[in-house]
């Protein structure tokens, strides 16, 4: 699997790059390729940031990454279990990129606290809470070391007619 979308973005000396993975369509183990797309997902941008930690520019990697790493980033994660979303072999690459010395930063400053950053339009899923977070910015350890806030701006997606995401952000010291 490909990004389908790569930014990059330079601003005081810090690289700034979005990204958008598409969801595999590999949802249904029955079908058989459920492990290929796992792996697949993650192989490009573990190489990509790897290069970047190993450049020392301060970098954010932010997007839709379609993966929701732990259970607390799912409403009723037992009906995702078989979804490429929440696939072990996703939520196991994810956590390599974090091993691999990236910061969740939104995980970080919030280890306990069901946060979402996406919603389906149907069944009240918003009203409800019914939400995931697949939408992260990951920080490489000389942004890591400046973050003072994180969240999701829910108040863009309670608005009329919005995108099923709302944005997620960060604060950083000088």
């Amino acid at each position: 699997m490909a990004l389908t979308r790569l930014s990059l973005r330079r601003t005081s000396g810090m690289s700034i790059e979005a990204a958008r993975f598409p969801k595999p369509q590999c949802s249904r183990p029955q079908f058989g390729r459920a492990r290929a797309c796992g792996r697949a997902l993650f192989s490009r941008l573990h190489e990509h940031a790897a290069s970047l930690l190993a450049s020392g520019v301060p970098t954010i990697l932010a997007g839709d990454f379609n993966v929701m790493p732990t259970a607390l980033d799912v409403y009723a994660p037992e009906r995702w279990l078989d979804d490429a979303l929440f696939r072990p072999e996703v939520r196991e690459a994810f956590r390599r990129l974090i091993a691999e010395g990236w910061t969740d930063a939104v995980r970080t400053l919030h280890p306990d606290q069901r946060i979402y950053t996406f919603w389906k339009y149907y069944r009240g899923a918003f009203e409800r809470d019914a939400g995931l977070r697949i939408d992260h910015l990951l920080l490489s350890p000389s942004v890591a070391s400046r973050l003072e806030a994180a969240g999701v701006d829910r108040g863009v997606r309670g608005a009329q007619r919005p995108s099923d995401h709302a944005p997620v952000w960060i604060g950083l010291t000088d």
